[in-house]
């Protein structure tokens, strides 16, 4: 799912709200293009309601079997890029499976689930069934700490035996990231030149200096 990043009260607002929509776009086309269908499924909002995309023709259908209670700030979500099955999502407090249920382990995370966008999902570089995901406590105009946890699709989590595992947060949780603080409520996680890594960017609360982790 494509996260936007936008600062409220910041001079450059509207202009990175226009820049984030035309990402959007481009990035929709390159997915189609390349048949990676990371971006099926958008999980937000405090309601059963989610939005996904049918894997032959893209076009949008709603389903009504999201979690509850949920952020209403930003949100993200793991989806197979192979298949587009849904992984799990999280509204940065609590990470839910792919059976619309809160992970045995994925609940007390530190993000401010009301704000801009407090949490963002990275898949770990050369392994398929980890991902990462970094936590945001801002809430504007204060600035937050940034927290990183790693999600094991491994792990059995709430599956029973010989079920697929549904995966798991693995200990410990909410892990700070000392150089990342007084940050501003927006982050995106976006690849690496290099095609194998990726870059999490964010932005000093108050400012126009940005960070690229």
């Amino acid at each position: 799912m494509c996260v936007l990043m936008k600062t409220m009260g910041n001079p450059f607002y509207m202009y990175l709200k226009r820049v984030s929509f035309f990402a959007l776009v481009l990035a929709s086309a390159v997915t189609a293009t390349a048949q990676n269908l990371a971006q099926h499924n958008w999980y937000f909002g405090n309601s059963v309601n989610a939005i996904r995309f049918n894997r032959g023709t893209n076009k949008a259908f709603i389903v009504t079997n999201k979690a509850i209670p949920f952020g209403t700030g930003g949100s993200a979500v793991a989806t197979d890029p192979a298949n587009a099955n849904l992984l799990f999502y999280t509204d940065g407090v609590n990470v839910y499976n792919a059976n619309n249920v809160v992970m045995p382990n994925g609940n007390g995370l530190t993000a401010n689930s009301t704000s801009n966008q407090p949490v963002v999902i990275c898949p770990k570089p050369n392994d398929s069934t980890v991902f990462y995901i970094f936590t945001n406590t801002a809430a504007y105009p204060t600035g937050g700490a940034i927290s990183i946890d790693t999600v094991d699709m491994k792990l059995f989590g709430g599956a029973v035996f010989p079920a697929p595992a549904l995966g798991d947060l693995k200990n410990p949780k909410n892990g700070a990231i000392a150089a990342l603080t007084n940050r501003a409520e927006g982050m995106i996680i976006i690849p690496h030149a290099n095609g194998t890594d990726y870059w999490l960017i964010t932005q000093q609360t108050n400012s126009q200096s940005f960070a690229a982790t």
